[in-house]
C-alpha cells in the first residue's frame, strides 16, 4: 500500500504530509513555547544506559555519547514553560508534552528515546490550543539538523530507533499482534530480533502486512 501526499495526509489526519518545518527549529520552538536542552549527553550512552550494545556493535554503530568522545548527541524538549505567545499572537497554555532524542549523524541514526505529544496530554484541547509543531518527526528533523554537518545530509539517515514505547495501544496491542502473526508468542526476542518487511514479502498475507504497517509504517526490526 503506497499513498500519495494527499492520501497520506487524509490517512494520518494531519494537515500536511510534507512538513513545512525545516532547519534546526531553534527560533520556531521558542515561539511555540518549548524549552530546549541541547546536548544532554548524559542520556546518550546507548550501551550502558539503554543496553543496545550488542545490536549497535553488530551494525558497526558507535554507542558512546559525544562527551565521552562518541558520536551521539542528545536533546530534550519540553512544552512546559507556558503560557507562551505564539507567532499568531494567541496565548497557549503549556501542555506538558516532552521529547528526548538522540542523534548520531556520523552513523546515520535517530533515536526516539521517550516522548509525549501535545495532542496526547489532554484530549479536550482543540487544534487551535496546541503548538503548531506537534509531530515527533518534525522535532527529530530539527535535532538532526543541529547535530549533522553538511556532509551528513538526509540521505545519510539509515536507522530510526524507538527506545521507550509508552503508548498503551502500541505496547499491549499492536506489537504483540504483529509478533504473533510472525509466530512469536513470547514477546520480542533478543538481537537480531524479528524483521518486518511488508512491501518485500513474497506472497499475499494481508493481515500480517496490515499489522506490520501499523507497527512500523514500512520497514523495521523489533528486538529487546
Amino acid at each position: 500500500m503506497l499513498l500519495d501526499e494527499a492520501e497520506t495526509s487524509q490517512f494520518l489526519q494531519w494537515p500536511y504530509a510534507e512538513s513545512p518545518w525545516d532547519g534546526d527549529l531553534r527560533d520556531a520552538l521558542g515561539k511555540w513555547g518549548y524549552s530546549q536542552e541541547e546536548y544532554a549527553d548524559k542520556d546518550c550512552d546507548f550501551k550502558e544506559k539503554y543496553h543496545f550494545g550488542t545490536a549497535l556493535e553488530a551494525l558497526g554503530i558507535d554507542s558512546k555519547p559525544a562527551d565521552q568522545g562518541g558520536s551521539n548527541h542528545c536533546f530534550y524538549l519540553q512544552h512546559n514553560d507556558g503560557p507562551s505567545l505564539n507567532v499568531t499572537d494567541t496565548r497557549l497554555q503549556a501542555t506538558g508534552a516532552f521529547a528526548r532524542f538522540g542523534v548520531n549523524a556520523k552513523d546515520g541514526i535517530i533515536y526516539f528515546i521517550h516522548r509525549r505529544s501535545p495532542e496526547s496530554t489532554d484530549s479536550r484541547r482543540s487544534k487551535d490550543e496546541l503548538p503548531k509543531i506537534l509531530s515527533s518527526s518534525d522535532l527529530a528533523w530539527g535535532m538532526w539538523n543541529r547535530a549533522a554537518i553538511p556532509t551528513y545530509d538526509i540521505m545519510n539517515i539509515k536507522y530510526f530507533v524507538a527506545v521507550n514505547i509508552i503508548n498503551l495501544d502500541t505496547a499491549y496491542s499492536i506489537i504483540p499482534k504483529a509478533l504473533r502473526l510472525r509466530g512469536e508468542y513470547d514477546g520480542a526476542k533478543p538481537w537480531p530480533g524479528t524483521s518486518f518487511q511488508p512491501f518485500k514479502r513474497e506472497g499475499p498475507n494481508k493481515e500480517e502486512e496490515e499489522a506490520a504497517l501499523a507497527l512500523i509504517g514500512k520497514l523495521s526490526l523489533l528486538c529487546r
